[in-house]
């Protein structure tokens, strides 16, 4: 057996929701599952930290996601602000809106105690939850016991999976079933603090999708709840 740290999951969902991919400017893409600075700000609001705590939680807790449910997408106008030009001008940009997301998400910690006040907080939020930005509130349906996490190398995954190297998929029929295909997603893994405020640390490679099953190439390392469920932890 693998060593072993402590967890929980909780449910989330919302009516809407983005989560943007930096990479894009002249569309907003939305990433189908929030990375995991987005799952550490969750927690930052419930317990009522600013931005420099919040990031601050990366060094204890780890974190990772499962796509419950996604509806499909929808398309809206924003107005953004072009500040390069004087005096700042209008800009009409498309941005790219998640309908009836829903997920499951895993915190895993060797500490206990920080599990236990972040229960606590998820029960009773210090600030609202947004799914992605403000306009979207997010909704916390279920929240797991404090248990163990196994910890194990696996190679076949249906939660948000890191990626560096090749993969397949397999799909298991399920009549009415919304699948969403795997995409690999460049994302933000930490925040630092500066002087011109919070900028980019580290990026991360993440393979998100819906319906699927992924299998790797090599496994790599991975935590089983009490449920038998395997999953990534970030």
């Amino acid at each position: 057996m693998g060593e072993k740290m402590y967890g929980l999951y909780f449910e989330i969902t919302s009516d809407f929701g983005h989560f943007r991919n930096p990479f894009t400017l002249s569309f907003f893409e939305t990433f189908l599952a929030p990375p995991r600075t987005t799952i550490l700000g969750f927690i930052g609001a419930a317990m009522g930290l600013d931005e420099k705590e919040t990031i601050k939680l990366g060094n204890k807790l780890k974190a990772g996601v499962r796509i419950l449910e996604l509806k499909g997408f929808a398309r809206e106008i924003v107005t953004t602000f072009n500040y390069k030009v004087r005096p700042p001008e209008r800009t009409p940009i498309m941005r790219e809106i998640l309908v009836n997301p829903a997920y499951r998400i895993y915190l895993g910690s060797e500490d206990i105690d920080l599990l236990k006040l972040t229960i606590e907080a998820l029960r009773k939020p210090k600030y609202p939850l947004y799914m992605g930005i403000s306009e979207f509130l997010a909704r916390v349906t279920k929240i797991s016991k404090l248990q163990k996490f196994d910890e194990v190398m696996e190679k076949r995954f249906n939660c948000i999976v890191p990626i560096n190297g090749g993969y397949k998929v397999r799909i298991e029929p399920d009549v009415g079933k919304r699948y969403f295909p795997p995409k690999i997603c460049k994302t933000v893994y930490s925040y630092e603090i500066t002087k011109r405020g919070r900028n980019p640390k580290k990026f991360i490679n993440l393979l998100m999708f819906l319906g699927y099953d992924v299998e790797l190439e090599k496994p790599i390392k991975a935590y089983k709840t009490e449920e038998n469920e395997v999953i990534c932890l970030l």
